[in-house]
C-alpha cells in the first residue's frame, strides 16, 4: 500500500521525532538507514491523500517498538483494514429544541440527485438520525422541505466525510416563526389602505404594513415574542375617529397567527349657512338638530360670518329646525330641514330668512288613503318649463314647501317607488295653479287612483280551442264594464283594463248550439284588490253523446240477448273498439256505459242497448255480433257515421231481427211459402234500417 506515512520516534509517547516522516513506495515498504543502535518507536501517521486515509484504519499496534543492533536490519509490519463508519444528523430549532419527524435526504452527489438506499431519513423523538454501516466515502445531506409557512428551511447542502470506525455528525437548524394579522373595522368607511407599525419588545420598528380591500394586513414572518402594533394616524380627523387603544400589545407564537383588531369610525358633519334673501350673512341664529328618532343632538349657533358646525355625526338622516330669536324683523324659516349626513363629507344646510308663505301639497288615493313618495314639481310658469323646486310626499301624504310670495304651478312628475309607470296607477295629470302670500298657508291636492285587474283563464281539458270565447264582466250595480264582452286569446286568456277595486261578476257566454258545457260555476263572483290582478278560471268540456239501439222482432216486440260492437275512428279508415272509462267528460275512443267489455253490450229484456259518454268529434260504427237465440244475425252494419251536433247529440236506432225458419215436413204447403215469406221479411228489415240511418245522418 503506497503513500502511507510513518515516523520514527525515540520515546513511546512519540513526541520526539528521530527520522521521517517516511512514505511507503508502490510495494508498501519503507527502508531507513543511518539509525544509531538503540530502541525506537515506529508510528503510522496517515496517508498522503486524506480521502484514502479516511477509508482505512490501522489494524496493528501503533506505534510499534523496534531495537536496532549492530550489523543487523530490524523490521516492523503494519496492517490496515477498511471498516465502515456512521453518520449522525441532528435537527434543531433556532432556539435549540430538538425536531422530530423531519426528513433529510442523503446523496452521493453534490447536486443531490442520487439518493442512497433508504433516503430520505426521518428524525426521531430526540431530533436525530443515525445511519450505520456506511463505507468510507463522501456524502451530501439536504433537508426535505415541509408544507408549513411558519418554518424556514435550512436550504444548505452539507458535506459528510464518512470514515472507518467513526461517526460523522452534521446539524441542520430551522427557524420557527409566527406572524401577525391586523383587522381594520372602518365603520361607515372603507377598510383599505390603513397603515400600521409593528414594533418589537424594545419598541424598535420591525415593519409597516397596510390593509387591503378586505380590511386585513398580514406581517412578514416574525420570531416568537412580544410585539406592539401602532396605527398610523394619517387620516383627516375632521371625519375620522381613531381606535381608543392606540397601541396594542400582542404575543407572537411559533407556528401560529396572532390577530389584533382596530376600529375606526367615519363621520360626517353638518355646516349651517345663514343668509338673507339679499345675500347677507347672519350670526347669532341657532339651529336645533335631532336624529331621525327624535333624539336631541344639540343646538348650534352661527358666528358673525353666518356659519355653524355640528362636529362629527354618524351618517344618516337628521331633522334641523331654526329656533326663533324673538326678532320681529327677521322671521325664522318655518318647519324643518331633512338633512342626510354622508361619511367623510360636510353637508351644507343653507337657511334663508325672508317673508314667505307655506304651500302644503296633499297626495291621496281616490279612497282617501295617504300616499308617500310621490314627487311634485313646482314651476313659475303655466307651461311648466321653468322649474322652481321639487318636493316628495311623506308618510302622511303631505309635504310642505316655503316659497317666496308669487303665483306658482304644480304637477305630478314621478315617484320614488315606480308607481308613476305602474299599470295599476292612474296619475293625476292636472296642472294646479296656486298663489303664495306672506305668512299664509295654501293647500294643493292631488288624487291618484289605484286600480286592480281581472284575468280570466279558459281551459278545455277535453280538447277544443280556448280562443274566441266571450265573457261578460259586470260591476256591483249589474252594469257591464267598459269594453265588455271580452274575448279570449289563443292561450285562453283575458286580462281586463284597469278596474276599480270591488266585487264583480264574470259570466261565460256559451252559444245554445255549442257542444261544450261549463263545469265550473257560471257566473262567478270575484273581488278585485288594489294593485293586483285577480284570476278566475272557467273549465269547459265537450257534452257527451250517445247511441241508443232498440232491438225488436218483425212485430216490434223487444228482443233480449242481441250483442252489439261499437267501434270508433278519426277518419273512417282505422276502426277500434271503444273502451270503458269513468271520465266525467267525453274522451277519444271511450264509453262510460256500465257492463261494456271489448266495445260490446248486450240487449236486455227491454231490447235496449245504449252506448253513453261518446266524443262528438269522431265517427262510430255499430255492428251486431250476436243475434238473439232463434233469430238471424244482421248482415249489414247497424250504423256508421258521426253524432248529430244538436242539443242531445244522440243517435237512436231500431234494429229488427228476423226469425230463423224451420224446414217444413215433406208435402207441406208451407214449403212453397217459406222463401217468399223470408224474402219479404228481409226486405222490410233492410228498408227500416236504411230509413233509420238516413234520418240520423
Amino acid at each position: 500500500m503506497a503513500g502511507w506515512k510513518f515516523g520514527i520516534y525515540s520515546d513511546s509517547s512519540c513526541t520526539t521525532l528521530v527520522s521521517g516522516p517516511h512514505t511507503t513506495d508502490s510495494s508498501g515498504k519503507i527502508s531507513v538507514t543511518g539509525l544509531k543502535i538503540g530502541t525506537y518507536y515506529v508510528k503510522e501517521l496517515g496517508h498522503t491523500d486524506p480521502a484514502i486515509e479516511a477509508m482505512y484504519s490501522c489494524a496493528s499496534e501503533n506505534p510499534q517498538k523496534v531495537t536496532i543492533t549492530y550489523g543487523a536490519t530490524a523490521s516492523v509490519s503494519f496492517q490496515n483494514s477498511r471498516e465502515p463508519g456512521s453518520v449522525k444528523i441532528v435537527k434543531k430549532t433556532n432556539t435549540g429544541n430538538n425536531l422530530s419527524g423531519w426528513q433529510i435526504g442523503i446523496y452521493t452527489d453534490s447536486a443531490c440527485t442520487k439518493p442512497i438506499s433508504g433516503s430520505p431519513f426521518t428524525t426521531g423523538a430526540d431530533g436525530t438520525i443515525t445511519i450505520n454501516n456506511l463505507m468510507p466515502q463522501t456524502l451530501y445531506a439536504k433537508e426535505v422541505p415541509v408544507n408549513d409557512p411558519y418554518w424556514i428551511i435550512d436550504s444548505s447542502v452539507q458535506t459528510i466525510k464518512v470514515t472507518s470506525n467513526a461517526t460523522a455528525t452534521v446539524t441542520f437548524t430551522n427557524n420557527h416563526y409566527g406572524d401577525l394579522r391586523i383587522k381594520k373595522n372602518a365603520v361607515n368607511g372603507s377598510p383599505e389602505d390603513w397603515s400600521f407599525q409593528i414594533l418589537n419588545a424594545n419598541k424598535e420598528l420591525v415593519e409597516t404594513i397596510t390593509t387591503g380591500a378586505d380590511g386585513y394586513a398580514t406581517s412578514k414572518k416574525l420570531l416568537p415574542g412580544k410585539y406592539y402594533v401602532v396605527e398610523v394616524h394619517d387620516r383627516d380627523e375632521t371625519y375620522w375617529t381613531y381606535d381608543t387603544n392606540v397601541e396594542q400589545q400582542v404575543t407572537v407564537t411559533a407556528g401560529k397567527q396572532s390577530a389584533v383588531t382596530f376600529t375606526n369610525e367615519y363621520f360626517g358633519r353638518i355646516e349651517f349657512l345663514k343668509t338673507t334673501n339679499t345675500g347677507n350673512k347672519l350670526g347669532g341664529w341657532t339651529f336645533r338638530v335631532k336624529d331621525e328618532n327624535g333624539n336631541l343632538i344639540g343646538d348650534f349657533t352661527t358666528d358673525d360670518k353666518g356659519y355653524a358646525s355640528t362636529g362629527k355625526l354618524n351618517p344618516g338622516r337628521y331633522l334641523v329646525v331654526e329656533l326663533n330669536t324673538g326678532d320681529d324683523y327677521w322671521n325664522c324659516e318655518l318647519g324643518y330641514h331633512d338633512v342626510v349626513v354622508v361619511a367623510g363629507k360636510t353637508t351644507v344646510d343653507k337657511w334663508h330668512n325672508r317673508e314667505q308663505g307655506l304651500a302644503w301639497f296633499h297626495k291621496s288615493t281616490n279612497t282617501g288613503e295617504s300616499l308617500e313618495g310621490w314627487i311634485i314639481t313646482i314651476y313659475s310658469d303655466k307651461d311648466c318649463t321653468k322649474e322652481v323646486t321639487t318636493v316628495t310626499t311623506h308618510e302622511d301624504g303631505k309635504v310642505g314647501m316655503y316659497l317666496d310670495p308669487g303665483v306658482y304651478y304644480a304637477k305630478e312628475t314621478g315617484d320614488t317607488e315606480g308607481r308613476f309607470e305602474n299599470e295599476y296607477w292612474l296619475v293625476d295629470e292636472t296642472v294646479q295653479k296656486f298663489e303664495i302670500k306672506p305668512h299664509e298657508d295654501v293647500e294643493i291636492f292631488f288624487v291618484n287612483t289605484q286600480y286592480g285587474k281581472l284575468k280570466i283563464v279558459k281551459t278545455m281539458p277535453s280538447g277544443g280551442s280556448v280562443k274566441g270565447w266571450q265573457f261578460i264582466i259586470r260591476d256591483e250595480a249589474g252594469e257591464e264594464v267598459e269594453e265588455s264582452p271580452f274575448t279570449t286569446d289563443e292561450n285562453g286568456f283575458i286580462t281586463s283594463n284597469n278596474l276599480l277595486p270591488g266585487t264583480y261578476t264574470v259570466e261565460e257566454v256559451i252559444p245554445e248550439d255549442s257542444p261544450y258545457m261549463c263545469i265550473t260555476e257560471n257566473p262567478q263572483t270575484v273581488t278585485l284588490m288594489l294593485g293586483k290582478t285577480t284570476e278566475v278560471s272557467f273549465i269547459n268540456v265537450l257534452s257527451s253523446g250517445k247511441i241508443s239501439i232498440k232491438k225488436v222482432d218483425t212485430s216490434g216486440e223487444p228482443l233480449a240477448g242481441a250483442e252489439f260492437l261499437l267501434e270508433w275512428s278519426k277518419d273512417g279508415n282505422v276502426w277500434t273498439p271503444v273502451v270503458r272509462t269513468d271520465s266525467e267528460y267525453a274522451k277519444e275512443g271511450t264509453c262510460n256505459s256500465p257492463g261494456i267489455a271489448d266495445g260490446k253490450l248486450t240487449s236486455g229484456a227491454d231490447g235496449l242497448v245504449t252506448f253513453t259518454g261518446l266524443h262528438p268529434s269522431y265517427l262510430y260504427r255499430l255492428t251486431e255480433t250476436k243475434a238473439p237465440e232463434g233469430y238471424q244475425l244482421l248482415s249489414d252494419t247497424a250504423y256508421e257515421g258521426g253524432l248529430p251536433m244538436d242539443e242531445d247529440m244522440t243517435v237512436e236506432l231500431t234494429v229488427v231481427n228476423v226469425r230463423v225458419f224451420e224446414m217444413p215436413e215433406t208435402g207441406s204447403k208451407s214449403l212453397i211459402l217459406m222463401p217468399i215469406s223470408l224474402a219479404l221479411a228481409c226486405g222490410a228489415c233492410a228498408l227500416f234500417l236504411f230509413l233509420n240511418k238516413r234520418n240520423k245522418r
